[in-house]
Formats: C-alpha cells, structure tokens, sequence
C-alpha cells in the first residue's frame, strides 16, 4: 500500500514549492495504514507538520449508528404499513 499517493505526494511537493507551508491532515477512520510512514513522507516532501486524528467513534456515532438507525425506522415503517411506495 502506498502511504501517500501520487496525487497527495505530487500536490504537497508544488504546494511548497509555491511558498505556502504546508499542513497534512489524516483521518484514522480505522482503516490499515502505516500512521509512522505517512507521517514522515509527508514531513520529508515538505509539510510543516502532519495531524493524524482518530475519529472512530465519531464515525461511529455521527454516522454509522444514525444511518442503521434511519435504515431500521425505514425498514419499520414498510413493514407495520406506514409507509406506503410510491407507484411507478
């Protein structure tokens, strides 16, 4: 897996030759990744720094239990006749 493509590599990299610091951000949503390589290819192209923010749970909350929750309301409501498709 390469641990930043290169579009981000290439991007960062022009950024910084324009004269603009530059600050990478990663989300941690779980995923595999080597954290530490990212991290230091990102610094070695140029980045001021590198945020890596675990965001997890607020996955978690913010969306996948919203969105199981709407699925089973949606599912509920099919199945007791509240809801009624429309015909096609």
């Amino acid at each position: 897996m390469d641990v930043i493509g290169l579009d981000t590599s290439t991007i960062l990299r022009w950024l910084v030759l324009q004269g603009y610091e530059v600050v990478c951000f990663l989300a941690n949503c779980g995923q595999e990744e080597d954290f530490e390589a990212v991290q230091s290819k990102a610094i070695k192209l140029g980045a001021e720094r590198m945020i890596i923010q675990d965001v997890q749970q607020e996955l978690i909350d913010e969306l996948v239990w919203p969105a199981i929750q709407c699925a089973s309301a949606a599912r509920s409501a099919s199945w007791t006749g509240f809801y009624e498709p429309a015909d096609t």
